[in-house]
């Protein structure tokens, strides 16, 4: 049908990956605006077997979930003529890591411990979660192995919505058997139902099948697969596996879909408590080995491997939508599975910073704050004085688990000093100025604040400035400002040994105090890891352009809260294809993209990802548990 070479548009066709009953799946290449060549997964279809109704439907879903943590990022949607035939070509970032499935076969058909079994479920959840509270709904539909793509060793969703953007849907549940679909179909979705529980059916086989190493319900032939799937009780998981697991998983399965758990937010709080739960106990039972899945007998014993902790996936480099970007999508199409394999390198080279005269401390010893904001309550805030001078933006081509939006790097100089948060704003701060206490990980009052989003930022900035002690007010750092601070003069992609300054890589399942680790040389804490920490801008691309006091234009240094405000001038592009997409810049003159900047990375994502250059890009009303801030003084 293709072959190496052939042209799909901007696309180059380079490797054969997959293929299904309505298509193919190339990796592909194109050249981008500034140069550089871009890897995605193409997905080419019969033009005959798409609804482009449906398709179109989805496209303004898309718009409001793309760049999630755990949803696969498209590039874009178009109508390709390859060899004189025309196709739907539906492009994403390519995942080396290939799917959950060939995950499961690099660990010999399961989970390699229990806590990775339920990290994993519960990154799966975090994206279920999004689409389930779209208007309207997204069902996924389709959710097994085969369509939940690894980006490193965290899950994205992908081919959510399928069902319904195929013109076979109506006999999907027969014509995908072969593709693993009807394993993992709910008892009532035989009789056309599809709802959050649904779902969640999808979610218990799945964490059924990393616990133990098989399905269960598994039969060649499908109208007796269908039967055991109403009628049977699936066998018991093996006894290493925790009772409160089994009945987690036992309830998620439940034949009446009203003794089920009836949203995520519910199986994702009994996963949570269990796995902060086992941490209080040492973590025995998380840690786990999961009995062989050749030959798995409910009596065997498991042994106690090292620590796994599996991590959950980033916002990967948004890329200009051609057509629009749909919710069906992934580079795991109706059982294409790729291959490839994960690296997570602990030490990439990195970036290089200059500041004019670094300060601050560079011992667990705590110097005098440089200033102290007094907050309602007598609570009070520490902000460090960070000095003028200029550093080198973004991450080289070299550095490793770099991502392609942390290029070019570009020159970058701040004439003027500026306050910022010494730490990242706790729980205690923001129970004194909002009078609540949103976190997941609350009770715990030294703790940055989570599951906060950018418009509450935006609030509590707004509440915060009238209450201030009359010292100045506070805003949001610029990307600019937050990459400078946290480099702090070091060369590399850390500001010094990540293990002694970041909480990073899913320790004991949760957030940390604040300032519990070392600061860098600005006297700063937490700059990487612990939680991803907003900043003003939205989302941009460098241009590589040198730049003098990047600031922002707008983004709440007034305390107003602000929709989609301009971002800094720090290198941002305005190409005439991001602009018409809305993926362009921030910088003076641009419109910006719709996602807002996160910087730093968190308490539950791996070395890579906490790296000073490593952007992230959300959606302004995102809320999660591992989202918080810090401020800046004006």
């Amino acid at each position: 049908m293709f072959h190496p070479n052939d042209k799909a548009g901007p696309y180059t066709l380079v490797k054969f990956l997959g293929e299904g009953g309505f298509g193919q799946v190339w990796l592909a290449e194109k050249t981008t605006t500034l140069g550089t060549k871009l890897s995605v997964a193409l997905k080419l279809l019969n033009l005959q077997l798409v609804d482009l109704d449906a398709i179109r439907q989805e496209a303004a879903v898309w718009e409001t979930i793309k760049h999630h943590p755990h949803i696969v990022t498209l590039v874009d949607v178009e109508k390709y003529t390859v060899n004189g035939m025309e196709y739907v070509g539906i492009a994403s970032l390519y995942m080396e890591a290939g799917s959950l499935a060939d995950w499961l076969k690099r660990h010999g058909g399961r989970a390699p411990s229990v806590q990775a079994a339920v990290e994993m479920a519960l990154g799966i959840l975090d994206g279920l979660a999004c689409l389930h509270e779209q208007t309207p709904p997204v069902i996924h539909r389709d959710l097994k192995p085969a369509n939940i793509l690894m980006q490193g060793e965290g899950p994205l969703l992908a081919d959510f919505g399928l069902a319904r953007a195929l013109r076979s849907g109506k006999d999907y549940s027969h014509s995908l058997h072969g593709a693993g679909t009807l394993l993992y179909m709910a008892p009532e979705s035989f009789d056309g139902e599809h709802s959050f529980r649904t779902d969640i059916w999808a979610v218990g086989v799945t964490l059924y099948q990393m616990l133990s190493g098989r399905l269960p319900f598994d039969n060649p032939d499908p109208p007796l697969l269908r039967k055991a799937i109403k009628e049977d009780t699936p066998p018991p998981l093996p006894a290493s596996v925790p009772t409160r697991l089994h009945e987690i998983v036992a309830k998620s399965l439940a034949k009446d879909k009203t003794q089920r758990y009836q949203n995520v937010a519910a199986l994702s709080a009994d996963l949570q408590t269990y796995l902060t739960g086992s941490a209080a106990r040492t973590q025995v039972d998380a840690e786990k080995t999961l009995p062989d899945a050749k030959a798995v007998k409910p009596e065997q014993k498991a042994g106690v491997r090292r620590k796994y902790a599996p991590l959950p996936a980033q916002p990967l480099w948004p890329i200009v939508a051609g057509i629009g970007a749909i919710a069906v999508l992934g580079v795991s199409l109706l059982g294409y599975s790729l291959s490839g394999y994960f690296t997570n390198s602990r030490n990439p080279a990195g970036g290089e910073t200059s500041p004019a005269k670094p300060t601050g401390a560079t011992s667990p010893a705590k110097p005098n704050a440089d200033y102290t904001a007094v907050l309602p309550g007598d609570v009070k805030m520490e902000f460090m004085l960070i000095p003028s001078g200029n550093f080198k933006m973004g991450s080289p081509k070299s550095e490793q688990g770099r991502d392609n939006d942390e290029g070019p790097q570009h020159q970058v100089t701040f004439s003027r000093e500026f306050y910022l948060g010494r730490y990242e704003v706790t729980q205690t701060q923001w129970q004194a100025v909002m009078g609540n206490n949103p976190s997941r990980f609350g009770n715990c009052a030294e703790c940055p604040v989570e599951n906060v989003s950018w418009d509450d930022a935006q609030q509590f900035i707004k509440k915060l400035n009238p209450q201030s002690d009359g010292g100045g007010k506070y805003r949001l750092p610029t990307e600019a400002e937050w990459e400078y601070a946290a480099r702090a003069g070091e060369k590399g992609p850390y500001a010094g040994n990540l293990d002694e300054m970041g909480w990073y890589g899913n320790p004991r399942g949760k957030t940390h105090p604040v300032g519990e680790k070392k600061a860098n040389k600005f006297g700063l804490y937490d700059m990487q890891g612990n939680v991803w920490e907003w900043c003003a801008d939205r989302y941009y691309l460098y241009s590589g352009d040198a730049v003098t006091d990047s600031g922002p234009t707008s983004g709440g240094a007034s305390g107003d809260a602000v929709t989609n405000p301009p971002g800094p001038t720090s290198g941002a592009i305005e190409t005439k294809a991001a602009f018409d997409t809305g993926v362009g810049s921030g910088g003076a003159g641009g419109s910006g993209g719709p996602n807002q900047i996160a910087r730093g990375g968190s308490w539950n994502y791996n070395a890579a990802n906490v790296r000073s250059a490593k952007r992230g890009s959300f959606t302004p009303g995102l809320r999660s548990y591992y989202l918080g801030f810090r401020l800046v003084k004006e």
